[in-house]
């Protein structure tokens, strides 16, 4: 295993241990001494029934707004650590992960669940440096760092995209679905232990229940492998099963499944034998 690759997933997984609003310490960076205060405070309180209320239209929970802040406090302190010089702030790295930072900082103000979607295309720039990872190219240690942060928005983000579905009933614009389309077929944007405890309120399949044609065509435009990552390797039964009657999709959904059911699991099946004729042979 390359070594680049080896400190990207440890950096992921000390990060989301748990990168949750209930989360008692968040993770210290190395370059941050042990004793630093920040990084050994008491555990934060209990989650109030206000934090935990469902937000206004157009608005993401305030609980939410506890892990965004959270966030913040620590890529605030990784970015200050990060020298001068090329590989440092003069790095289009840095520039990536401060265009993040900025996202953050606007949606701690907003708490808009508009701005936590503007920020997809920030966090794929980001999540780049999985790829240079694999590609076993040099990513410094603040990206790698900055990127795990990144995967820690998976929670907000993905509540803030169903609560977007459920607010618009279920009809969003061609813009959100690309971005929507973006998060699951990107390796990176999901941790998957974020929801050992709970089911994902939303997935690939939903997002291909919104728009099944739009979808196909914009993944059809990219390479395979997000196609790949988006389809999971799941059957179009096994995909829409949540969405049935008796399913645990969301309402919106299994209405809108429900109404074209044949379309849209045709679409799945279309991309599932696409990607089949774009892997190289063996």
């Amino acid at each position: 295993m390359k070594p680049y690759f080896t400190a990207f997933i440890s950096s992921i997984t000390l990060l989301n241990i748990n990168l949750s609003a209930q989360e008692s310490r968040p993770y210290r960076p190395a370059s941050v001494p042990a004793n630093d205060p920040a990084y050994n405070a008491p555990a934060e309180p209990e989650l109030t029934p206000a934090e935990l209320a469902a937000p206004p239209v157009g608005q993401v929970k305030k609980s939410h707004l506890r892990t965004v802040n959270q966030l913040r406090t620590i890529l605030a302190t990784t970015l200050a650590a990060v020298p001068a010089g090329a590989g440092g702030q003069g790095s289009l790295w840095f520039a990536k992960a401060q265009a993040y930072k900025a996202g953050l900082d606007t949606i701690s103000i907003s708490s808009l669940q508009a701005d936590c979607i503007a920020l997809i295309p920030k966090i794929a720039d980001l999540l780049a440096a999985r790829k240079e990872v694999y590609e076993g190219q040099n990513v410094p240690e603040f990206a790698l760092q900055s990127a795990g942060l990144a995967n820690g928005f998976s929670t907000v983000l993905i509540h803030a995209i169903e609560q977007h579905v459920v607010d618009q009933n279920g009809n969003v614009s061609a813009a959100n679905l690309i971005n929507f389309s973006t998060v699951f077929s990107n390796a990176g944007f999901l941790s998957e232990g974020d929801w050992e405890e709970s089911r994902i309120p939303i997935d690939a399949a939903g997002i291909m229940i919104l728009d099944a044609a739009a979808v196909v065509a914009q993944l059809k435009n990219r390479p395979w492998q997000e196609a790949e990552q988006f389809l999971g390797n799941n059957t179009a039964a096994d995909a829409f099963a949540r969405y049935a009657v008796s399913g645990d999709g969301m309402a919106v959904l299994k209405t809108k499944y429900a109404a074209n059911q044949a379309t849209i699991t045709a679409k799945w099946n279309e991309l599932a034998a696409w990607v089949v004729t774009q892997r190289p042979p063996n």
